[in-house]
C-alpha cells in the first residue's frame, strides 16, 4: 500500500468499497497491509524501541501488559469478537463478549506459537494446559497486571535466559514461573505474519468475515455491503465501542 496522508479510518473506508465479496482480491490484501502497519506502529514497534534499550530497569510489566492486550487484540480478530460490557446473551448477537477469559484462554490454547507452552501434541493429539495452564497465565499475569500493577502467585518477568537453544518464553525454575518478555514479543511478531498468511488461505471466508467485522469495529463502522455484521447491526442492542 502506497503511503496515505488519509486517516486509518479514511483508508479502511476506501478499502471497503472495492470488497464485493470473501474472495481475495487487492482490497483484500490492502486491508492486510493496513493491518499489519497498525499493530506495528501503535504495539510492536514502539515496545520494540522499547526492548532495544536494553534498559533493564522494570520495562518488563509494561512490555507483558502490552503483550497481553494484543493477545485479547489477535483472539477477538480471530473469533470475529465484538468487546460490549453490557452483553446479555439472549439479546444481544453472539459474536459479542464482555468476559475476556474464554477468548483469551482459548486463543492460548489454539495458536501454534503457544505448543509446548499451553499445549503439547503427544501421539498426534494436542494436550492443552500442558506444560503450563493458560488460566494461570491469564489469571496470575493478564489480570494481575492490568487489574494491580503486578504479577501473582511466583509469575515473574525476565529479560531473557542464558544459555537456551529455542525460544520458549515460559520455564519453571524451582517455584518460580519465569515469563521472558523478549521471547514472547518475537512470538507475537510471528503470529501476525502467521495469521495474515491464514487470511489468504482459499476456503478461509469465515476468517476474512470476523477480520472484516473487526476492522469495522475498530474504525467505529456499522455499514457494509457483505454479511460480515449479520445479525444485522439495527439489531444491536445497547453497543459499546471499546
Amino acid at each position: 500500500m502506497k503511503k496515505s496522508n488519509k486517516s486509518e479510518r479514511d483508508q479502511w473506508i476506501s478499502i471497503k468499497k472495492n470488497i464485493h465479496s470473501y474472495a481475495v482480491n487487492d482490497a483484500w490484501e490492502q486491508a492486510f497491509d493496513l493491518f499489519r502497519k497498525r499493530i506495528d506502529r501503535k504495539f510492536l514497534v514502539p515496545l520494540d524501541n522499547i526492548i532495544n534499550l536494553r534498559a533493564h530497569s522494570g520495562e518488563g510489566f509494561v512490555i507483558i501488559t502490552i503483550h497481553c492486550a494484543l493477545i485479547e487484540t489477535f483472539a477477538s480478530f480471530k473469533y470475529g469478537k465484538v468487546f460490549n460490557h453490557r452483553y446479555n446473551d439472549q439479546k444481544d448477537p453472539s459474536y459479542q463478549y464482555n468476559d475476556s477469559r474464554q477468548i483469551f484462554i482459548n486463543f492460548l490454547h489454539d495458536e501454534d506459537i503457544f505448543e509446548n507452552h499451553f499445549f503439547v501434541v503427544e501421539n498426534g493429539n494436542k494436550v492443552i494446559d500442558k506444560p503450563f495452564k493458560a488460566n494461570d497465565f491469564y489469571s496470575n499475569v493478564r489480570c494481575a497486571l492490568v487489574h494491580e500493577g503486578k504479577t501473582r502467585k511466583n509469575w515473574t518477568i525476565n529479560v531473557r535466559p542464558k544459555n537456551v537453544s529455542n525460544n520458549c518464553f515460559i520455564k519453571k525454575v524451582g517455584g518460580k514461573y519465569k515469563l521472558y518478555r523478549t521471547f514472547l514479543h518475537k512470538a507475537l511478531r510471528k503470529y501476525v505474519d502467521i495469521y495474515i498468511d491464514d487470511l489468504r488461505k482459499q476456503g478461509n471466508e469465515q476468517g476474512r468475515k470476523h477480520f472484516g467485522r473487526k476492522m469495522d469495529h475498530i474504525y467505529e463502522l456499522k455499514q457494509n455491503n457483505l454479511d460480515w455484521w449479520k445479525p444485522p447491526v439495527s439489531e444491536f442492542v445497547s453497543q459499546e465501542w471499546d
